[in-house]
């Protein structure tokens, strides 16, 4: 069994680190010379490396679309018709890439496998307790330190920007999309905004610049499930948005906004 692999993250990270350790051939995806981010990984143009096409073969969080077939295995839960996909927070390990990863190969759930597939596949439930097995302090001290780790800073340092963070969030204004109130960060960059928000369980907007794609994402994080479809019900009806993606039941929606409205943002 082969593995393609797309964006890096702390979960790739790991997912790398196990192939590696079980001595399973992986490449990663590549779109113009380069490995995929979030963002391009589905439109990804060639591979880093050899494939046997007669062997069995797993797509992680990736796809190129010249390549790929109904054929062959999927380890996702980004996309409609993914494995994971819309699994809600207490199913996390059959919902994570890393669970489903290591269900193929034979890798039995454990404590610090667990505490990050439920960080990624669930972040904000994930702080709220609703994962079994993973405790909020738990997923606090390992996000902090795999942070720190992917920014080459301290845990000190890590937690001093997220509480930053913090402090910045709170004192945001709010709006209101479809009846449902979220915090409004779409003209400021605040560092962590993500796992800030998610550890006080705050609804919020953001717009975040992708210089590799040459775009700018509004994403929206840690709503409710019935909020967040009512803003992407509210995000199809922008003829400024495209590229709508999401899934509310694990806390998480956004869109690109079309080059001809960049100066809107």
């Amino acid at each position: 069994m082969q593995f393609i692999l797309g964006a890096l993250d702390p979960e790739m990270h790991t997912i790398e680190q196990l192939l590696a350790e079980e001595g399973r051939h992986f490449v990663h995806a590549k779109l113009n010379g380069r490995r995929v981010v979030s963002g391009n990984a589905y439109v990804a143009e060639a591979l880093s490396g050899e494939i046997d096409w007669t062997q069995p073969v797993v797509w992680v969080e990736c796809s190129v679309p010249a390549l790929r077939n109904e054929k062959h295995l999927v380890a996702d839960h980004h996309k409609p018709g993914d494995p994971g996909y819309s699994l809600p927070a207490e199913r996390y390990w059959q919902g994570s890439s890393l669970g489903q990863v290591c269900t193929f190969l034979g890798i039995a759930q454990s404590k610090p496998l667990s505490i990050i597939a439920a960080s990624d596949h669930c972040l904000n439930h994930a702080y709220q307790g609703l994962c079994p097995g993973v405790e909020p302090f738990e997923v606090r001290q390992s996000r902090i330190a795999s942070r720190a780790q992917f920014q080459r800073i301290s845990p000190a340092q890590m937690l001093n920007k997220i509480n930053a963070a913090i402090e910045v969030i709170k004192g945001l204004p709010t709006i209101e999309i479809g009846g449902h109130p979220f915090k409004d960060a779409m003209d400021r960059f605040v560092p962590e905004l993500p796992e800030a928000s998610a550890m006080l369980n705050m609804p919020i907007i953001y717009t975040r610049r992708e210089p590799r794609l040459g775009l700018t994402k509004v994403g929206v994080l840690n709503g409710t499930a019935p909020a967040l479809r009512a803003w992407m019900t509210w995000a199809a009806e922008q003829s400024y948005l495209m590229q709508l993606y999401g899934d509310p039941d694990r806390g998480y929606a956004g869109a690109y906004v079309c080059l001809q409205a960049e100066s809107l943002f």
